[in-house]
């Protein structure tokens, strides 16, 4: 599914943009056969997966499970970390599956989305770029200014501010770089 037209559950704690860069990323770094390792793809398209059974597009990348709730996407979550581990399952309130999947890479991958998607750490399952609330990425002028707004008393001395304009012209560009992945082709 594409991740312009996916839905996303108002359960789902990150904001849309980043749900739509970490999408497209991770379908990119899944199907990217040269220059990464198969552990990191098959780990991306874990992730891949699972964004996509929450925002509609396919089934739940351990079980394969057609629906989905906040509920359900816990337990696949729960699901994932127990073939991680290669632990037994407790399903608490929801229906029981076997899951269909039981590829630890794949289950890491899942994990780390899933419990991104659900606000269970605020890491999100592959580096996203910085937008801003047009979806555009910070210049390093931006970025710049915006350090030096962190600390407005301070009296910046000129090697401070060089290490400041330093340090959000490498973040700009890394942004940059994060958002021709993400972008939609």
């Amino acid at each position: 599914m594409s991740s312009d037209r996916a839905v996303i559950p108002a359960w789902v704690v990150p904001d849309v943009l980043s749900v739509a860069d970490a999408h497209r990323m991770t379908y990119r770094i899944f199907g990217d056969e040269r220059g990464r390792d198969r552990p990191a793809r098959v780990r991306a398209g874990g992730a891949a997966a699972a964004i996509d059974w929450v925002t509609g597009g396919q089934p739940a990348p351990i079980t394969e499970r057609v629906e989905v709730d906040r509920d359900i996407a816990w337990a696949e979550w729960r699901l994932a970390g127990c073939i991680e581990r290669d632990r037994p399952m407790l399903w608490g309130e929801v229906e029981p599956r076997e899951p269909v999947i039981r590829d630890r890479t794949w289950a890491v991958g899942a994990g780390d989305a899933l419990g991104w998607l659900l606000g269970a750490f605020s890491r999100p399952p592959v580096p996203l770029p910085r937008r801003l609330p047009d979806g555009s990425v910070p210049s390093a002028e931006h970025l710049y200014r915006e350090r030096l707004a962190l600390m407005p008393h301070t009296m910046w001395t000129p090697e401070q501010r060089q290490e400041a304009w330093q340090h959000a012209a490498r973040d700009a560009q890394r942004y940059r770089s994060l958002a021709r992945l993400a972008d939609p082709i």
